[in-house]
Order: C-alpha cells, then structure tokens, then sequence
C-alpha cells in the first residue's frame, strides 16, 4: 500500500440552531412540531429557527503532524503493542470497546491521558489562541459566546485558525472528509449542545453525503476485496457516538471506561457548621454510608474516607470492607474551620498513592483502577482550591462536589465538580435532599458508565442519520431508549431540559486490519440538529400528525 494521510476536515459549525428574537416567532410544522427548528448545511448557510441552541467543541486526530503540530507520543507512555506494557492502559479510540470483536489502536497511560488529549487536540471552539485546544469555557456565557452561524464559521474568531480549519481555498470545507487513510488511523470529536431556554427534543442528523471511488490506484485494483464502483471506505471505517456526561471527549463517565475495578474515596465536610442544626451531620454520614454500601455492593470496588476541617484527616484507607468505612465515618465528629486544598490533596493522595499531602495514603489503591471522589462541604473553602482540584481531575479522577445546606457556596463546589452543569455536581440545601444526591452518585458508580448508543461502520451510521428526521437522542439517559430501533415518541425517550449542556461523543477508526481496497476511497459529510420545542410535541418529529395538547 501506498503511503496514506488522512485529511479530516472537522466540524465547520457543529450544528449550532439559530437564535431566539422578534423574527423567530413560532414556525409550526402542520399540527404536531410547533417551535421546531432544524440546523444543516447547505452552500454554508443557515436558516435561523425558533430554539435557541449554542455550541462548542474540541476536535482530537491520532496523527496531528499533518496539520503542523509535533509528534503527539513524545514523552508519555503510549503503546500500539498491548495494554500489557502500561500499568493504568486507557484504550483508544473512545468507543472501540463497545464491541467485543474490535481492537483498540492503541493505549494510554492513565496519568498521561490528559497530555495525550492536549497533544492530539486539532481544532476546538472556543479557542482564542489557536493551539487546538479549547479555552476554559468557565470564562464564557454559553447563551451569549458560543457558537451560532454563518458568523462563526470564520476561523480567526473564537474557533480555531489553523491548518485544519482553512482549506487552500480559504472556504469552509465538508464537515467530515476523510480521504486516503491509513489503517490505524482514528479521529474524534466531543460536540457540546447548550439549549439556552426552552426543553426540547434532539435529533442527531447528517447530509451532503458525498462519497467518492476516485479512480482506482493498481494496489486497489488487485486487492481481493475490491468491488469496482464501491466505495469500500464506508464500510471499513468504524464509528462509535456516546452520550459524554462529563463531556472530556472520552467514553469513561462514573465507573465506565476500560477498567472493571474502581477506587472510591469520600471526602466529608466536619468542620464546626457541619452540626449547627439537629440532624445535620447525621444525615450527610447517612447519605455517605449508604454510597458506601451500593458501591461496595460491585465486586472489584473500594472505598475509603477523608474527613475535613481546618486540617484534613485520612480516616479509612481503600478497603472493600464496608463495616470499617460506615464506622468510621460514625466516629466522626464535628469542629473547627474549612480546608478544601488540604482534603483534596488527602484524597488525591489516597487514589494514587501520590506524595502530595501530609498524610500517608494507606497503600491500598490500584493503578489500573478507576478513580473517583466524591466531595461534600456544607460552607467555602478557607483559602485556595482550585488547582488542588484541577489535580485530582487531571489524574484522571470523577469529582463529584455535593454544596450542602443554605450556607454551602454552590459556585466553588461547582468548580471542583468534573463538570458544573452536569451530574458531576448536587445542590442539596436539606437534609432529604444529600441523602439522594448520595443515592444518585452511588448508582452513577455503579452503572456501566457512559451510554455507546451506536457502534459499526460508517455506511450503517450515515443511513441512521440521514433517514427521516435523523437519530433521536434522549434527554433522560440510561438504555431505556433503542435510539436506533425505538420509535421517536416512545415513553422512554426523554426531552432535554432547557439551560443545559448536552455533549456527544463521536469517534472514527479505522482498523488495523483493513486492506488495500480503500486506498482511493474518499467521503465527506456533514452534521446537524433537528430540534422541536417538548411542549405540545410527543418527539415524533415533523412528520407526526398527531394533535398536540392544548396550552
């Protein structure tokens, strides 16, 4: 085979709907999809609707030398021969373990996965200073910033300007184009949807599918499996889209990912505020004990404790003995002040074994394990915190940050949660209330992670987003819902809640496998959303007659 590169031109607006205003007063579709708008592209242009749907975006290529940037290996464990050679392997792409029957291409390191995820970066919005990687969104409004169309479509604004972003033509290419790729070859995408006011229903969808045999070279002609006139790329290249809770561009979520073990460490709050009502502190150790029996309840799952006031305390180490964590966390008690740095670094600690705080970790955690903390404080951190937390994400570990009772500071548990608007963080003000956000953490852990809602080749996932109104995505999650084989308007799918975030995972591989039969082959297509208001509409789409309920 021929020396292969791989152009893959990416999302030139990642289906952004258009903006509420005086113009976009409700645009019925008949009788069934009032306040309905759909999103493609066409000649590059857009058609305004009536939902209000920004966008961002981060954009990652295996071999991102072709785009200028540097070998994205140097200096981190990655290896193509085995999961064998590493001691925490992350597999790549995202989504290949949804099938049994595929190899991954490759795998990481766990502590260098967040440096893989920065090397491999290409393209993202927002992104101001152009290095492929996407800003820190918390200094963004995502109703006001991100993305609409035409407008953002011009790299040199927000989104990135760089050798992928700009054709020779200085146009806007094809959403995807993928032509002469190598085997070993993968790519993917994370697309974050902000549905900015009103709830609504999600279709995924794709168009201006072009694919292409060009001729064929005399390796394709020879080759076996060669059908002239077919363009066997579409069948060779595999694909995975997940719903990416924690939207980090991986397919991991709570205790998904590659790993069946998972180390859980609790970090309560025992500062003196903890007891300034009957019942307090009773209920925030209730709730933890109860995480406590649910996740141990798993085989291969450990949980150990830290407590926190104006020093932090490792109070149980990593143990899959439950008793010892539910007594321990009855013997504790409350007093004194509020050091979020120094109990993220004991839990820090405690998940890697790392030397980073005073306390000695018990030894017992596992390197190939997954890592979770679940932090819980009921006041403000008594000095700085957030590079503490940036650490324990970047381990990588799930945070999730529960702000406990009226005077708990809800911006800075935001902060150290994974993802502020996701389920990563828990407003709890009563007592009921932190006993279910420690229920609903517990089943988080213990579900099977983040929902791959499709895994095959690229021809079957073009056919499902290009028939009828596309791919109906759920707001509710879990399995539930058959996103390719339910009907749109069943019971189980969900609408998604209006000023949230939604991210999509969308990866690309092709196998190591695969012959020289697509040497030639090339497809372009791009992406959208098709979006209708969840008042008076069942999520059967446009095409559904049925007569909506009366406002």
């Amino acid at each position: 085979m021929t020396e292969n590169t791989i152009e893959l031109t990416r999302r030139k607006v990642l289906a952004s709907v258009g903006a509420v205003g005086a113009a976009g007063a409700g645009v019925g579709m008949g009788t069934s999809a009032l306040f309905s708008d759909e999103e493609g592209f066409e000649d590059n242009t857009i058609t305004a609707g009536t939902l209000d749907l920004k966008v961002d975006w981060e954009e990652h290529y295996s071999y991102p030398q072709v785009y200028g940037f540097g070998d994205p290996t140097t200096d981190l464990a990655v290896s193509r021969a085995g999961p064998e050679n590493l001691d925490s392997p992350v597999a790549f792409p995202p989504g290949v373990e949804a099938n049994t029957d595929l190899d991954p291409l490759l795998w990481v390191e766990g502590d260098d996965v967040p440096a893989y995820m920065d090397a491999t970066a290409i393209e993202a919005f927002p992104d101001a200073d152009d290095d492929g990687v996407q800003d820190d969104l918390a200094e963004y409004d995502a109703c006001t910033d991100f993305a609409d169309v035409p407008s953002d479509l011009d790299p040199g604004g927000l989104r990135t300007d760089n050798a992928d972003t700009r054709t020779d033509e200085e146009i806007a290419a094809p959403l995807v184009s993928l032509s002469d790729v190598k085997p070993g070859d993968f790519g993917e995408v994370t697309l974050s949807a902000h549905l900015c006011d009103n709830a609504g229903y999600l279709w995924l969808t794709a168009g201006d599918v072009t694919a292409s045999e060009n001729g064929l070279t005399e390796p394709e002609s020879d080759a076996d499996a060669e059908v002239e006139g077919e363009v066997e790329l579409l069948d060779e290249i595999q694909t995975a889209w997940w719903y990416d809770t924690n939207c980090n561009n991986l397919t991991d979520g709570g205790t998904g990912g590659t790993s069946e073990e998972v180390d859980v460490v609790i970090v309560l709050d025992e500062s003196g505020s903890m007891d300034d009502e009957a019942g307090k502190f009773p209920s925030a150790k209730d709730g933890a004990k109860a995480l406590t029996d649910e996740v141990l309840s798993n085989a291969g799952t450990q949980v150990g404790l830290v407590s926190f006031e104006s020093d932090a305390f490792l109070r149980q180490g990593l143990t899959t003995n439950a008793t010892d964590v539910k007594n321990a966390v009855d013997a504790l008690s409350a007093g004194g002040g509020t050091d979020f740095s120094d109990a993220l670094d004991a839990g820090r600690e405690e998940l890697t074994g790392s030397d980073v705080s005073s306390i000695a970790a018990s030894g017992n955690h596992r390197s190939g394990a997954q890592k979770v903390m679940v932090f819980l404080s009921n006041g403000s951190s008594g000095g700085s915190y957030q590079t503490e937390a940036d650490a324990v994400k970047n381990t990588p570990a799930e945070l999730y940050g529960i702000a406990y009772g009226s005077g708990a500071d809800d911006a800075t548990l935001q902060d150290i949660a994974s993802d502020p608007d996701s389920q990563y963080f828990f407003d709890a003000p009563s007592q009921s209330e932190v006993e279910t956000a420690f229920d609903d953490i517990g089943g988080q852990i213990s579900g099977p992670g983040e929902e791959v809602f499709f895994q095959g080749d690229l021809r079957t996932a073009l056919g499902a987003l290009t028939s009828g109104d596309g791919i109906p995505l759920d707001g509710d999650g879990g399995d539930d819902f058959d996103e390719l084989g339910d009907d749109p308007s069943a019971e189980s799918r969900g609408c998604f809640e209006g000023n949230t975030t939604t991210c999509l995972g969308f990866s690309w591989w092709v196998p190591t496998d695969v012959g020289n039969q697509i040497q030639s082959d090339s497809v372009e297509f791009d992406l959208g959303f098709y979006t209708e208001q969840c008042r008076n509409n069942d999520g059967g789409g446009p095409d559904d007659t049925s007569t909506p309920a009366s406002t």
